[in-house]
């Protein structure tokens, strides 16, 4: 990430991310500029994006992959790999043309590169615990296999645990009071390869393969 030193309000920078054609996060008065994602970044955003997309929508939630997360308090502009959101307000008509801005989200996914880490795993797991609708924090490492994920307690704590691999996310649990604690499955297995089908497989062998892993949402 680079980060422009001069501090500025949220209002000027939301003015600013309006104009630019670049994926910009604000943090403590500081506008920090994205670097563009690897391949295997997007491939892992996508295939977890893939996976929740059809259970969200049955739930009357909606899957954001370029939207800003304000967080509250002293608000910062947060740029997540995934958000899922089952808030009226976030889900309103709003202005289609305006910049997305969630400030309520249940689940959010950022999946890790080598500048982002720090961050991440750092100060984005303090703010994001500070929403109090965020059940769900997922990070997946872009590099190796490996995934930690922060779901919030019965106190309204935040936990981590890590590299469960035997459990797996169901959204059903979006529209309930928490989100369990069932969603390494995908980001070890579906989020890394599970929607990469052979070369020679027929489109139809294609569609079945999609569908039986939309299913296991």
């Amino acid at each position: 990430m680079m980060e422009d030193p001069k501090r500025i309000s949220f209002e000027e920078y939301e003015r600013m991310e309006a104009l630019r054609d670049e994926r910009l996060e604000y943090y403590d008065g500081v506008v920090v500029r994205m670097e563009a994602p690897s391949m295997q970044h997007e491939m892992i955003v996508t295939n977890i994006g893939d996976l929740l997309a059809a259970g969200t929508r049955r739930l009357g939630c909606r899957k954001f992959t370029n939207a800003t997360v304000i967080t509250p308090e002293r608000p910062h502009g947060f740029k997540p790999d995934i958000a899922i959101s089952c808030d009226a307000v976030d889900l309103g008509p709003g202005d289609h043309q305006q910049a997305c801005r969630l400030r309520s989200p249940s689940l959010i996914v950022e999946v890790l590169s080598k500048s982002t880490a720090t961050v991440d795993l750092g100060d984005k797991v303090l703010e994001y615990s500070n929403i109090p609708s965020l059940d769900l924090y997922l990070v997946v490492d872009s590099r190796r296999r490996w995934s930690v994920y922060y779901e919030r307690r019965s106190d309204g704590e935040m936990t981590s645990m890590q590299q469960v691999a035997v459990k797996r996310f169901t959204p059903s649990a979006l529209r309930k009071g928490r989100c369990r604690a069932r969603i390494a499955h995908i980001a070890h297995r579906h989020a890394v390869d599970g929607l990469r089908l052979p070369e020679r497989c027929s489109k139809q062998c294609r569609r079945r393969g999609l569908r039986e892993a939309q299913e296991q949402i």
